[in-house]
């Protein structure tokens, strides 16, 4: 017999969590607790069924990039180039090193379905919860896209913590 007190969510961020937390949070029967960002470690899956989203890890550089231009960065001179330099000196937290160094949540929805993977989460759980605000997009920031360098430099960090 399970132990498990229900679904718990995983936040892994730029995958939107702050559209599926907002959800959540608004759930007066709390059948799936917001976890906020800590790793699908042993004494999370005893206790729960663990929900996590994915994204592609060079769409996630990218949009990590692109929300730290609209939220934390003063100088619009700050290239993509400092943010890789960055995240090569151990910023950069790659899904299995960190979200899922122990295993993969029990469920994962993607960022490219993620409207259609939450309404099927529901389903299958009877949460009857709201469809998801869409929020914290930066699809409207300006940025310049990366040289092909840059682009091979984002691959190379995203396998070597994804593999």
């Amino acid at each position: 017999m399970s132990n498990k007190t229900g679904l718990g969510y995983i936040h892994v961020p730029r995958t939107g969590g702050w559209s599926l937390r907002s959800s959540i949070c608004r759930d007066k029967t709390h059948r799936i607790k917001y976890l906020g960002h800590v790793s699908n470690s042993r004494d999370t899956q005893d206790k729960y069924t663990t929900v996590a989203c994915v994204r592609h890890p060079y769409d996630r550089f990218i949009s990590m990039y692109k929300h730290r231009l609209a939220h934390y960065v003063d100088d619009s001179k700050w290239k993509i180039q400092h943010y890789i330099n960055n995240m090569s000196h151990g910023e950069w937290k790659g899904y299995n090193n960190h979200w899922f160094k122990h295993s993969p949540p029990d469920i994962l929805m993607r960022h490219t379905h993620l409207q259609s993977d939450w309404e099927k989460l529901n389903r299958l759980f009877d949460l009857n919860l709201s469809s998801l605000p869409h929020l914290h997009d930066t699809s409207t920031v300006q940025y310049s896209e990366p040289s092909p360098e840059q682009k091979e430099s984002i691959l190379y960090l995203s396998l070597i913590h994804i593999s």
